[in-house]
């Protein structure tokens, strides 16, 4: 699996069809890498397009629904009654959804993303929801969660605080099964994410997204502490470091060097090379299928 910048929608993150107006997905990508990837002679074929069609809906499902998972129980504990640092989380999305896995020099940009899912995450009305097939954060659309390669349910991953009793952190309950489609976690990361674009605007190195990521960041340290930046590179002091106001003139933050990303709708064209489409989210491209 792959864990890239960009979703305009994450609920669309399964398979983007090429004659269809919107995000880049799992399907463009196989197609316009067909001879690299060996799937040279699946293309143009009705049949084979199909069976290839309904793996890759099913794997790429699996991998959103794995990536719910990994963020509800960072924040409300899940079976092991532990939250994670952001530091943790990222670490362990990264290594199991990325590509190439976590590597040496990995971008600041990841933390931001799940940063950014976090925050609003803590007011999904179903975060509490056990985590598995039937759970309160899964849209009708959800398949499979699929399975977790290395995982025996005990993450091995740094987790920094036990948790004496699972706080309940909405009065709603989940409703059984599924939830409809629209009121399902990632729907509600969608109208989240619209909502911020509305307010801040599509470019990030804007002084209103550094003062919201710079509030995001350090609301996270206080809730469940300040990363030891050992597992990841360390984030710059502008997000973690609380802005000081000496008197009535404005704060102006400096500009962190490397977010240097931009939203950008996508077309029917679109391809995975070049600049990719950002809602401060993530991208999952199934190719291990």
């Amino acid at each position: 699996m792959s864990f890239e910048g960009g979703r305009p929608r994450l609920t669309a993150i399964v398979i983007g069809q090429e004659r269809k107006p919107g995000p880049i997905g799992t399907w463009v990508h196989l197609k316009s890498h067909a001879e690299v990837l060996g799937f040279k002679n699946v293309f143009g074929n009705a049949v084979r397009e199909q069976a290839i069609r309904s793996i890759v809906t099913k794997e790429a499902s699996a991998a959103r629904n794995r990536m719910r998972g990994y963020i509800v129980e960072s924040l409300s504990g899940g079976k092991s009654r532990t939250r994670s640092r952001l530091e943790s989380l990222t670490h362990k999305v990264v290594l199991k959804l990325k590509r190439g896995g976590v590597g040496t020099d990995l971008k600041i940009e990841f933390q931001l993303h799940l940063a950014l899912l976090w925050y609003h995450a803590k007011d999904h009305c179903y975060l509490n929801s056990p985590i598995h097939k039937g759970d309160g954060t899964a849209s009708e659309d959800d398949g499979e969660d699929g399975e977790d390669e290395n995982d025996d349910g005990v993450d091995d991953i740094d987790h920094d605080e036990h948790l004496p009793k699972r706080k309940k952190m909405s009065s709603k309950a989940a409703p059984p099964g599924r939830v409809r489609k629209g009121q399902d976690f990632w729907s509600a990361m969608d109208k989240a994410l619209a909502k911020d674009v509305e307010k801040y605007g599509k470019d990030m190195k804007d002084a209103k997204w550094r003062e919201f990521f710079n509030m995001v960041v350090l609301e996270d340290q206080r809730l469940y502490g300040a990363n030891k930046g050992v597992l990841l590179p360390p984030l710059p002091n502008t997000y973690t470091t609380p802005v000081t106001v000496s008197g009535p003139s404005p704060v102006t933050l400096p500009l962190p060097q490397s977010t240097t990303f931009m939203f950008h709708t996508p077309g029917p064209s679109a391809s995975t090379s070049g600049s990719v489409p950002f809602s401060g989210a993530l991208n999952l491209l199934s190719e291990r299928i």
